[in-house]
C-alpha cells in the first residue's frame, strides 16, 4: 500500500518524515483551536459530561450563529431580579442572556438573580449566565421535567419595574415586578 509522507527539515539539517494524513489531522486541529473540537452531543435532556449540565437544545444568537444551550444542575431559590424602578439599557435582549447578564452584573446595581447565575460554576466552567426570555422558552419546550414547577427569572427586562419570567408548570411567559422572588437557573452555551 502506497502512503504519502511529508519531509520536514530543521535548520540543523535534521529531516523528519511524517505521514501526510497525520500532518493534515494536526493542521485541522490547529486551525480549529482548543475550544472548537467537535464534541459528542448528547440527547436533549441528558447530562453533558464535562459541560456543566443538561443539554437543552440548539438556540440561535442575534447574529444568526447557532449554539448548544446547557442548563446548569444547580439552581437558586427565592431571588429578586433587582434594579426595581430603574430602566437600564442593554438588558432587553430576548435572545442573548449572556449579554443581558454581563450588563446587569456590571451595572453597579444589585441584581441578585443575574449575580447568582454569573457566579455559578460546574465541571470547571465559569461562563454561566441568567437565561434570556427565548432561552427559557427553549428550556420550557425541550426539558421542562428538569425544572421545578414554578416561575424562573430570565435576564430580559421589560421596563423599569418589570422583567420577564417563565412558568415551568404551565409554560407561560409573563412580566413580573423586579422585586418579586423566583427561582434562578444558570445556563451556558457552546457555539457550533
Amino acid at each position: 500500500m502506497f502512503s504519502e509522507s511529508i519531509t520536514l527539515g530543521t535548520p540543523g539539517g535534521v529531516q523528519v518524515r511524517i505521514p501526510a494524513d497525520q500532518v493534515l489531522d494536526m493542521l485541522i486541529k490547529h486551525i480549529q483551536g482548543p475550544g472548537s473540537a467537535s464534541l459528542a452531543v448528547p440527547r436533549i435532556g441528558d447530562y453533558w459530561h464535562g459541560q456543566g449540565g443538561h443539554y437543552a437544545g440548539i438556540a440561535r444568537a442575534d447574529d444568526g450563529r447557532q449554539y448548544h444551550l446547557i442548563k446548569g444542575v444547580g439552581e437558586f431559590e427565592g431571588l429578586e431580579y433587582g434594579g426595581y424602578e430603574k430602566a437600564e439599557s442593554g438588558i432587553g435582549n430576548l435572545w442573548d442572556g449572556a449579554a443581558n447578564t454581563n450588563t446587569l452584573v456590571a451595572s453597579g446595581i444589585d441584581h441578585p438573580a443575574a449575580q447568582a447565575a454569573a457566579q455559578y460554576e460546574a465541571d470547571g466552567h465559569s461562563d454561566f449566565y441568567l437565561m434570556s426570555q427565548r432561552e427559557a422558552c427553549l428550556c420550557a419546550a425541550n426539558i421542562p421535567h428538569l425544572f421545578k414547577k414554578t416561575r424562573y427569572w430570565t435576564s430580559t427586562q421589560l421596563s423599569s419595574d418589570y422583567a420577564w419570567a417563565v412558568d415551568f408548570e404551565y409554560g407561560d411567559v409573563s412580566s413580573w415586578n423586579k422585586d418579586d422572588e423566583f427561582r434562578v437557573c444558570p445556563v451556558r452555551r457552546l457555539f457550533i
